[in-house]
């Protein structure tokens, strides 16, 4: 059996590790199939799955993690084909784990937004997603109303860890308004 082929990004040169710095050298090592590490980030590209790697980010202070399609326990965003993952990165989306393992495992939804304002009712929607499919049709699972009252309409929500960390985030901010 083929050994899958790996690239690790370092956020930093300070490694004591055999590392590429160059452009060109991780251009080309990638092109040749190579596994490798680098510090040369603006690879970092769901692209990479295709070419048959798995991609690994070492932080600076030694922190390394895998980043693949779907599931992440370094974010609670579905990963997918479509994501650029250099910005997700650079934006501070991986930095660190939001859930143990026991949350992670309790989770229901893989993606919560509580961005829909519903004006006429002076409601927040939390929209929810199972699986963060593309073609995966949301659900709202609770509003909010602009006093910060919390109407649930799926009760998974009240003990979900994600839902409850959204929907208490929604409400320290309309709170604040």
């Amino acid at each position: 059996m083929e050994e899958a082929k790996k690239i690790v990004f370092h956020t930093s040169e300070k490694t004591n590790r055999e590392i590429i710095h160059g452009y060109m050298e991780t251009k080309d090592a990638i092109t040749n199939g190579k596994s490798l590490e680098t510090t040369q980030m603006c690879f970092l590209s769901t692209k990479l799955f295709y070419l048959g790697y798995e991609i690994h980010i070492c932080e600076e202070n030694g922190d390394r993690y895998q980043i693949a399609l779907g599931k992440n326990s370094r974010t609670n965003r579905m990963i997918l084909k479509s994501h650029k993952l250099f910005d997700l990165w650079a934006s501070g989306e991986f930095q660190k784990p939001l859930f143990t393992e026991a949350e992670e495992a309790e989770r229901t939804w893989a993606e919560i937004r509580c961005t829909h304002v519903d004006e006429g009712e002076n409601k927040i929607h939390v929209d929810a997603w199972e699986t963060g499919r593309d073609d995966e049709a949301g659900a709202v699972i609770a509003k909010i109303g602009f006093d910060g009252e919390v109407e649930y309409f799926d009760e998974r929500a009240k003990t979900d860890p994600y839902a409850k960390e959204e929907i208490n985030n929604a409400v320290k901010t309309i709170k604040q308004v």
